[in-house]
């Protein structure tokens, strides 16, 4: 009975970066609970799909409607032999540049020299300011940073658009960065 309504709310989903093709899916409609005023930050969706989709965090994937969300990890089915398998999804607000910077090795002086900025292309994310300062202790002084979230293998010190990355961690099968 559970499958015969489940087919009411399946979506045609398409997988646009970590694989390719359709897969049928239901998305959890958003939050509607209010929230403070100073939190800027999407909902979370959730996709539910059949235990034997090949779905995987870190891949993007797109809605009949446009939107575009990046899949991250959002725990097992509690059910016994798995009647679906569930994950988080981030909306990827931006397209921004990547870069990383480049260091060649000067072989008449023997030391690592900045040959520039390498193009690693546009990645999906999703850019959200923090809700806090952060205080820098080698300065002595407070600056904002923000989030951003994406699929990519980001590294510290990498530039998303213009922001220097200062933090990236792997998690939920996504790269989750501090920008400052």
């Amino acid at each position: 009975m559970l499958d015969a309504t489940d087919n009411l709310f399946r979506l045609r989903l398409e997988v646009i970066e970590g694989g390719v093709g359709f897969f049928l899916g239901i998305l959890d409609e958003p939050d509607q609970s209010p929230k403070p005023p100073y939190i800027f930050t999407a909902n979370r969706r959730a996709l539910r799909v059949d235990p034997n989709s090949p779905i995987a965090p870190g891949m993007v994937i797109r809605t009949p409607g446009g939107m575009v969300f990046m899949v991250a990890e959002n725990g097992p089915s509690e059910q016994t032999g798995g009647v679906f398998k569930s994950f988080r999804l981030f909306e990827a607000t931006h397209r921004m540049t990547w870069s990383r910077r480049i260091e060649v090795m000067d072989p008449i002086v023997g030391v690592t020299k900045d040959a520039g900025l390498e193009d690693k292309g546009l990645i999906w994310c999703a850019f959200e300011p923090d809700q806090k300062e952060t205080l820098d202790r080698a300065l002595r002084a407070n600056f904002e940073t923000s989030r951003v979230t994406t699929t990519s293998l980001v590294e510290r010190d990498d530039l998303i658009g213009e922001f220097k990355v200062t933090r990236a961690d792997q998690l939920i099968g996504l790269r989750i960065c501090s920008v400052g």
